[in-house]
């Protein structure tokens, strides 16, 4: 069983996740994501101020390319203004239009949902995860 702590664990969760042969994918994408859902549960419950974050929130798992990990994501359709809203930019404001006043541009503060709950939640997901994959690959005769 590998331990995966801070940043630094992530990126071994990352290359361990690479080398899951594909025929174990099925099984160990449905533990974690099972596993990020708290996560997620815990961002919309931070956006619970907007009608469409909340239910635009997924779970996605990659096994491949320099990406692999467990994201949560929003949907751009469902929600536009997440990503501006969460400030991946790093900022603590956003500019856009002003709906009808085409000319008229406003700054707006960001509401970040999901980088509290990583904040909060970074350990406990973590072992989550870790938890996960090694259950799933235990089930398939791989632990």
């Amino acid at each position: 069983m590998t331990t995966y702590y801070g940043s630094a664990g992530v990126a071994r969760l990352a290359q361990d996740l690479a080398r899951v042969p594909r025929e174990l994918r099925p099984r160990v994408r449905a533990a974690l994501t099972t596993s990020g859902g708290e996560l997620r549960q815990l961002a919309a419950q931070n956006a619970s101020w907007s009608r469409r974050i909340p239910d635009a929130l997924k779970v996605r798992t990659r096994f491949s390319g320099t990406r692999a990990g467990v994201y949560v994501v929003a949907s751009r359709l469902t929600a536009p203004g997440a990503r501006p809203l969460e400030g991946i930019t790093g900022n603590a404001t956003f500019r856009h239009p002003v709906l009808g006043h085409g000319n008229e541009w406003v700054d707006q503060d960001t509401r970040p949902y999901l980088a509290p709950a990583v904040e909060a939640e970074a350990d406990q997901a973590v072992g989550r995860l870790q938890d996960a994959m090694d259950q799933a690959l235990r089930v398939a005769g791989f632990g």
